[in-house]
């Protein structure tokens, strides 16, 4: 997606597909509209670079970065209403320039734990919740359970009962 391509554009949503291998610099710059970006499929997805501002005051609100991208240039999402980012497992992540995730809004951020450093969680706002995790793919249980379990029917009888307004009333 080439510099500028969708700056100050009335877009609201796009589905990036697996094909695209860049998003230039300033491509979504000032799309106040564009909330909804997303990938056709993620675990597919050719997209190895994000250039500088490419979301710079955006309306982004979620993004998912793809296995995939491995550069994240500098004020990628500044100033843009962001609230959520996740960096997938598996990650060829290995460069983001300084301020990529300087959102006001940003409250969550999940990464693996080895991207903690790569991705300058000092640029990301104090407020942010960030979730990192280790992922091993022989980590996961191989024994799961034949048959489906048995949820219980009827209501127990220490839990409150609402009134038709949804109040807890304990006379019913």
């Amino acid at each position: 997606i080439n510099t500028f391509a969708f700056s100050q554009s009335l877009l609201a949503a796009i589905e990036f597909p697996s094909s695209i291998v860049t998003i230039s610099e300033n491509a979504f710059y000032l799309s106040t509209a564009l909330v909804n970006a997303t990938f056709e499929d993620a675990y597919t997805s050719n997209l190895t670079t994000i250039g500088k501002a490419a979301f710079r005051q955006s309306g982004v609100t979620s993004f998912v970065f793809p296995p995939s991208v491995e550069q994240i240039g500098q004020n990628c999402f500044l100033n843009s209403t962001l609230i959520s980012a996740e960096i997938m497992a598996n990650s060829h992540l290995n460069s983001v320039s300084d301020k990529a995730f300087d959102a006001p809004n940003l409250v969550y951020f999940k990464m693996p734990a080895d991207k903690v450093d790569i991705a300058k969680v000092g640029d990301i706002p104090e407020t942010c919740i960030i979730y990192s995790y280790t992922y091993s793919p022989t980590s996961f249980p191989t024994n799961f359970p034949t048959s489906e379990p048995t949820i219980p029917t009827g209501q127990p009888s220490s839990m409150p009962t609402l009134d038709p307004t949804g109040i807890i009333n304990p006379n019913l």
